[in-house]
């Protein structure tokens, strides 16, 4: 690897690490001040929807075009972005849209009660789209470059037991994992849809025998908890998937759960008349 090469390295990782303090609007105030907005909402609202913004590459510019031209972009999206939001989202009021930091912008939104995912993922397509020829309209020509977008968003639940700071967190993370390609739409789909079967108590439990491998007698019994039949969620490759999504989702589906055995007990025992006999016979056909 040449001198020169290294140097470049070097003064693109420099303009970025100056760009993220030179531009920062972030900060401990405001953070404060947003999850106040935020817990009030939720309160008020029941649901919000985090938005999450990222601009591809954008230490390039700083790098090619200098810090103050970078600034003078962020501070552009920082000021349309709001307005672009409430044009588009008339369904949802807007709880705030701040600046992160270095390239990054998160908008929030009251939701209400259960937002319209696929009506939500529309304009967050569209928003992206607006913000880009925007910039490119009052700096695509000076700039010689065009600015790529990233956007996800992740739903806020406010029946989650976690504090309010924990839920912004972890729907920011899934927001940026859906910007950067890595969560898929559909399981933000599914994700959704998992709440409300946890919520609702609606989880099937399925029984699976433990079977002596000596004399085919069984020794036990597996409960296995699925989704509906109707649904992606009875796969458990799926249904386990979206557990690993949200801390407090797998507390719900724990306590859920616990509050089922005294049911699931009377079931067994039903379910363990009815096919006495069978497992050792299947057992036995199948050595």
């Amino acid at each position: 690897m040449s001198l020169n090469k290294l140097w470049r390295d070097f003064s693109l990782l420099k303009a970025g690490w100056k760009l993220g303090r030179a531009v920062r609007s972030g900060g401990d105030h405001e953070r404060n001040v947003l999850l106040a907005e935020l817990t009030w909402s939720l309160s008020q609202q029941g649901q919000a929807v985090l938005i999450f913004l990222d601009l591809v590459k954008f230490h390039q510019v700083a790098q090619v075009r200098g810090l103050e031209w970078a600034a003078r972009i962020i501070a552009f999206i920082k000021k349309n972005l709001p307005v672009e939001v409430k044009q588009l989202f008339t369904q949802q009021s807007l709880i705030a849209a701040q600046h992160l930091w270095a390239d990054d912008f998160v908008i929030l939104l009251a939701a209400g009660d259960k937002p319209d995912l696929d009506h939500l993922w529309n304009m967050c397509y569209i928003l992206r789209l607006r913000i880009k020829d925007a910039v490119s309209r009052a700096f695509g020509r000076q700039l010689g470059m065009q600015i790529e977008m990233h956007l996800g968003f992740s739903v806020i639940d406010g029946r989650d037991s976690l504090p309010v700071e924990m839920l912004y967190y972890n729907a920011l993370r899934q927001a940026r994992l859906m910007a950067k390609g890595a969560r898929e739409w559909r399981l933000v789909k599914l994700g959704e849809e998992f709440k409300e079967i946890v919520a609702g108590q609606k989880i099937k439990t399925l029984f699976q025998p433990v079977v002596s491998l000596q004399d085919g007698t069984v020794v036990g019994w597996e409960a296995l908890s699925r989704g509906d039949v109707q649904s992606e969620l009875r796969r458990p490759e799926l249904f386990f998937q979206m557990v690993t999504l949200s801390l407090a989702i797998a507390d719900c589906l724990d306590s859920s759960c616990y509050q089922k055995l005294p049911r699931l007990s009377v079931e067994l025992k039903k379910y363990a008349k009815s096919i006495a006999g069978s497992v050792y016979v299947r057992n036995r056909r199948s050595c």
